[in-house]
């Protein structure tokens, strides 16, 4: 029996916000199929620190590129750059969770196993006071949402977050030029999103974590619970939300700000793609428990370098990767990729090879219309 076919039931379960109740200061709910589940809320999210010296886990890059005749752009100068983030979730003690089990044995009379909510979406925004000091410019950070240790990626249970976010050239030096200067104050706003079933008592009882200005963010989360409610249907919802400001003394730490050259005469050797996949975030497969993207490209030093990334039912919020070859390969070749698909069946699908002619842009590995419509008259007929 494959691994895939065990691991079915597991991505099935739903916690009931109807059962929603708070023991000590965790909140806690049942699943809606097995009573001795019971799954926790995640705790808040904030910026890590990083282990050498203390300070935020934080970096902008900002690189003048000089064109290309490998990317068909010689002579051309730009700025690119990128704001590098990585989020924390507050662990919950442990001393809480062996208090909040026993209570939950204790009044179901029988054996219970407690559980992190599992989270689908993490939704952010980062606000950046980037135009003057009375109005913000907002800056949508779901571009790229990697997993700190993909291989990991076989439980919906996570602790870290790396966030990229591109910026405009306008936008990148308005942000050195603050972080320079000490005056810069960003907000980095969140929303947990997981897939539940709901009640029109629990959408009462939903808040932001003592963050007044997100709750109006919840109001169709509540509409949707309500509606969900009344047909029986598990839904995906925001069950909490808030705001972890960002400050960085740039004194302390100066390395957070790195500027260099792209030389146009020597094309990089290693290269980063994007591949995205939107069938676990959207929930467009249900018959499909991981997708692999492998990558095929011409090495410098000759023969073939392979990188594979994978995406999974049990992190549906991670749908995109950066792709790092291990080694140099050539950029005036083409590369090709395909996708391996296991089924919660057991069944191991393979598609066939496309070439990609060009390093700029993304891999998109999303599920095509006719498979998605091809699953949906598959369950239907079951």
């Amino acid at each position: 029996m494959s691994a895939a076919w065990l691991c079915s039931n597991s991505l099935l379960a739903l916690p009931d916000l109807s059962t929603r109740q708070m023991i000590q200061s965790l909140t806690v709910a049942q699943d809606h199929s097995q009573s001795d589940v019971f799954y926790f809320w995640p705790g808040a999210i904030n910026l890590a620190t990083r282990n050498a010296d203390g300070g935020p886990e934080l970096a902008l890059s900002l690189a003048r590129y000089s064109g290309s005749v490998v990317r068909g752009d010689a002579g051309e100068t730009s700025l690119r750059a990128n704001l590098y983030l990585r989020l924390q979730m507050a662990s919950v003690d442990s001393d809480l969770l062996d208090i909040v089990a026993a209570r939950l044995q204790q009044d179901a009379g029988h054996s219970v196993t407690l559980r992190p909510m599992p989270i689908n979406r993490l939704e952010a925004s980062l606000l950046l006071p980037v135009l003057d000091t009375e109005n913000l410019s907002q800056i949508d950070v779901n571009v790229i949402v990697e997993s700190v240790d993909r291989e990991a990626g076989r439980t919906p249970f996570w602790t870290e977050r790396d966030m990229f976010i591109p910026l405009d050239a306008q936008t990148a030096e308005l942000l050195e030029h603050q972080l320079r200067d000490g005056t810069l104050a960003m907000s980095l706003s969140y929303r947990f999103i997981s897939r539940v079933y709901g009640s029109t008592q629990a959408a009462g009882e939903l808040d932001t974590s003592g963050n007044d200005e997100l709750a109006e963010e919840l109001d169709e989360a509540l509409a949707q619970i309500e509606a969900a409610a009344a047909a029986q249907t598990p839904v995906l919802v925001a069950i909490g939300a808030n705001a972890v400001p960002i400050r960085l003394e740039l004194n302390e730490y100066p390395d957070r700000i790195q500027r260099y050259d792209i030389d146009a005469a020597l094309p990089p050797s290693y290269p980063s793609l994007s591949v995205y996949c939107y069938d676990f975030r959207e929930q467009l497969r249900p018959d499909l428990f991981e997708k692999a993207v492998e990558i095929q490209a011409a090495g410098v030093a000759g023969g073939t370098t392979v990188y594979t990334t994978r995406f999974n039912a049990y992190q549906p919020d991670l749908y995109a990767q950066t792709v790092k070859f291990p080694f140099a390969v050539n950029l005036r070749q083409p590369y090709r990729w395909r996708t391996h698909e296991i089924l919660l069946s057991g069944e191991q699908l393979s598609s066939d090879w496309q070439q990609g002619d060009s390093w700029v842009g993304i891999i998109d590995a999303s599920s095509s219309a006719e498979q998605i419509e091809q699953n949906l008259h598959l369950t239907q007929e079951q």
